[in-house]
């Protein structure tokens, strides 16, 4: 399955303080987990602003995922981290395509705690394509339900930077 946390680990990676670290880290840190170690990389350079390192681990995300779902194709986390890479690679429409299959596949009804992970994917894909409205309607449903998720977690995060000063987005992350 898809590393869905990479989130968490991006931040802590793009931090400039472990800018060595995240240059050392390599796919044997993740066990098995080939796809996670890319998100992480990925997600944590284009939090740095390095946009060439970025897409090129989208791109190794998208080959990975791609693979991965021929033999697993209803691997809805999979589908999500694929959609990811597509928005990163600036391919929106299939980006978007990607990540509501994710949701579809693993809806809150199926499993409520993984289900909200889809959703922050869906979330981040929305807003990397630049539809902010879309990417605050996901989490806004995210927070709705019992999850790790919260309004002041969103805030922190700085995967969210682009949507600050959406009036909406700061309704949201300020609870209201």
């Amino acid at each position: 399955m898809a590393d869905a946390g990479t989130g968490g680990g991006a931040r802590l990676a793009a931090d400039s303080a472990y800018s060595a670290e995240l240059a050392t880290l390599s796919p044997a840190a993740f066990g098995e987990d080939l796809l996670g170690y890319l998100r992480l990389k990925a997600s944590a350079y284009r939090l740095r602003g390095d946009a060439r390192r970025s897409l090129a681990y989208s791109d190794s995300v998208a080959t990975t995922a791609r693979a991965e779902l021929k033999d697993r194709p209803d691997e809805a986390l999979t589908h999500g981290a694929l959609g990811i890479a597509e928005a990163y690679r600036g391919q929106g429409d299939q980006a978007i395509l990607e990540g509501r299959r994710a949701v579809e596949l693993l809806p809150l009804s199926k499993d409520a705690l993984d289900a909200t992970f889809a959703i922050r994917q869906l979330a981040e894909i929305y807003m990397v394509v630049g539809e902010a409205n879309a990417a605050v309607d996901q989490l806004q449903g995210m927070i709705a339900v019992p999850s790790y998720a919260s309004a002041a977690g969103i805030r922190a995060d700085p995967t969210w930077a682009p949507l600050r000063g959406n009036p909406r987005f700061e309704r949201l992350v300020a609870g209201k």
